[in-house]
This record gives C-alpha cells, sequence and structure tokens, in this order.
C-alpha cells in the first residue's frame, strides 16, 4: 500500500560487518559490542534499566518547541539566529513560510542559534534552494546558509530530511546470535538490493521508540511493544547527541540505534527468512 516491497534476510550476527555496507548496521553492531559485552553484562543492563524508562518516547525537548517563521504583512521572512534576524529566501515557487516551518529546519536553526549566541558562529542568509513533498507534508529541503565561523567562511550546503530510527535485530538461537537484514532498491547509489537493518524516519514527531516499533513491523512482520526495545543510543550518548550522523558534511539525518533482542526457536529463524515485507505506498521494495 505504500510502495514497499521488501525481502528479509537472516544471517549470522559476526557477519553483518562484511555483509552490509549500511552505517546504520555497522554503527548499531558497534554499539552493541560496546555494550553488551556478554550475556551476563545484557542480562545486567536489562535488569537495570526495566524499573526505568528504558526507552525515549519522546525526542530532544527542543523537538517538541516550535520556532515559527519571524515575519508579519509585507515583511520578509527571516529567522531568529541568536537574538539576530536573519533574512531566508527561495527560489520562484517555493512557499518559504511552509519551508521554514519543517520540523529539521526548525532544529537546525535552534542548533545554530545557540553557536551564534556564544559568539562562534555568523549567518548572514539562509537561501531555500529545493523542497520535496510527502503528500501534503515537506519531506525534505535543501537550503544554503551563508555562515563564518571564527571570521572564515565554512560550507553551508544542507540537505536537511531530520532524524530516523534503527533497529537491530538480535535472534538467539541455541546460543548462536543471528540479525535480520532488509534489502531494498536505493536509487541514490545506484542499488537495487541494498542490505540494511530495519529503519524508517521519525517524521518530526519525536518518538523514536514508537517509530522504531512501528518500521520495524513494517519492514519485518515483527510486532513488539515499545518497552520491549532498547534505546543504545540513550545508553551510550545520554543527552549529548540524538543519533549517530551518517553523513554530517552534507545532512542534518541522524539515525536513533535500538536493540530488539530475544530468544528464538529454528522455526522462528526459517519463518523469517526470504520473507517479503512492506508498505507499498510508501515506496518500499524490501525482501
Amino acid at each position: 500500500e505504500e510502495g514497499e516491497h521488501i525481502k528479509l534476510q537472516i544471517i549470522p550476527l559476526g557477519d553483518l560487518w562484511k555483509m552490509s555496507p549500511d552505517a546504520k548496521a555497522l554503527g548499531a553492531l558497534c554499539l552493541y559490542r560496546r555494550l553488551f559485552t556478554s550475556k551476563l553484562h545484557y542480562d545486567d543492563i536489562w535488569n537495570r534499566i526495566s524499573g526505568l524508562q528504558r526507552v525515549t518516547t519522546t525526542g530532544t525537548p527542543s523537538r517538541s518547541e516550535q520556532l515559527m517563521p519571524a515575519h508579519g504583512a509585507g515583511a520578509d521572512p527571516s529567522v531568529q539566529l541568536g537574538g539576530t534576524s536573519v533574512p531566508v529566501t527561495g527560489e520562484p515557487g517555493i512557499d518559504v513560510a511552509l519551508a521554514m516551518s519543517f520540523v529539521p529546519f526548525q532544529d537546525w536553526v535552534r542548533e545554530v542559534g545557540a553557536h551564534v549566541s556564544a559568539g562562534r558562529a555568523k549567518v548572514s542568509k539562509v537561501h531555500i534552494q529545493s523542497v520535496d513533498f510527502f503528500g501534503p507534508k515537506v519531506g525534505f529541503m535543501k537550503f544554503k546558509a551563508d555562515v563564518t565561523v571564527d571570521g572564515k567562511f565554512v560550507p553551508g550546503i544542507v540537505f536537511s530530511r531530520g532524524g530516523s530510527v534503527a533497529i537491530l535485530v538480535v535472534l538467539i538461537h541455541e546460543g548462536t546470535p543471528y540479525t535480520v537484514l532488509v534489502r531494498q532498491p536505493r536509487v541514490a547509489v545506484g542499488n537495487m538490493t541494498m542490505p540494511e537493518i530495519p529503519a524508517g524516519m521519525v517524521d518530526g514527531c519525536g518518538n523514536f521508540s514508537g517509530a522504531a516499533a512501528k518500521e520495524l513491523k513494517e519492514e519485518t512482520g515483527i510486532e513488539i511493544h515499545e518497552k520491549d526495545l532498547i534505546d543504545m543510543t540513550d545508553l551510550a550518548f545520554g543527552d549529548a547527541y540524538p543519533g549517530m550522523y551518517p553523513s554530517c558534511g552534507a545532512s542534518d539525518e541522524f539515525n536513533r540505534l535500538f536493540l530488539y533482542r530475544r530468544e528464538v526457536t529454528a522455526a522462528e529463524l526459517e519463518s523469517l527468512q526470504g520473507r517479503l515485507t512492506g508498505v507499498a505506498e510508501e515506496g518500499e521494495h524490501i525482501k
């Protein structure tokens, strides 16, 4: 229904590093090995956090705030960065006010504004170059900011898409850990069967664990509760970072990494191998 067509592949967890070039997968594997060095260590961490809120149900506090465009009737659109009004322009035909309401753009304004306030950076203008829509909502946006740091110009082209979640699924059978890969077309890199771990966009809602559980069901058919997830990003970094940044030189995208781990039977493993899943209306073709 959402354009998805997904085929699952079950592999030994130890083969993940050589089976997938997906940064989310490799980052999640590194965190898993760092945080859970043994089953006793895993059980200890699980027991300690099971009585707490062990998954992040909301994003960073700033995500609940809304930075509305600072413009009135007849005024040019602008944003406030560190107490300075910075003009925002757009290519012909772009609704600048709508683009500025895009939550990832608001988050970028907030983060950059903190550095402007601290005197580390200056922004003279922002120009929106293109906007892509998912139905009526802004999905992706590309803009250029004129930025200087310590008086020197720095590259300011940004592909804005915001955060996503990714789930490392660890299935234990007779003491051997396996994981789940999804294979789907990734036109951007010219690969029609790219092996990845289950992942999906947060869509500005800030509910990381809810989005992770939703994507896991859509992409693998595995249905879980949010409480079954361990937020590895939170365990590793706390509030310092919202996720792993796969391409911070050009994009604001971050991946919040979760773990789902349980014991399974041979029949359960076999039922997942090669399963076709996905939501067709979202353009996914995954196996």
